[in-house]
């Protein structure tokens, strides 16, 4: 589903993940209620979609701190 919401851009709405993604109705909804309360997901301002949220940033900040030390071993 992040996947999802990262490729169809921020405002992405249930429908269009509900339309895209090989899980019925009920699920998505759940996933994303889900997603939203651990801060993976956010409402954008008119409550109309989602984006990514500033969870997902963090784990991107992490995993290119954990690939740096591998570039500088390999460049030295």
């Amino acid at each position: 589903m992040l996947e999802a919401v990262a490729e169809l851009g921020a405002g992405v709405s249930t429908r269009e993940l509900v339309d895209r993604l090989p899980m019925s109705r009920a699920t998505v909804y759940r996933i994303l209620k889900h997603l939203v309360a651990q801060e993976y997901l956010v409402r954008t301002p008119d409550l109309r979609g989602f984006a990514l949220g500033a969870r997902v940033r963090a784990l991107g900040v992490a995993a290119a701190g954990l690939m740096e030390p591998e570039s500088a071993e390999t460049a030295g």
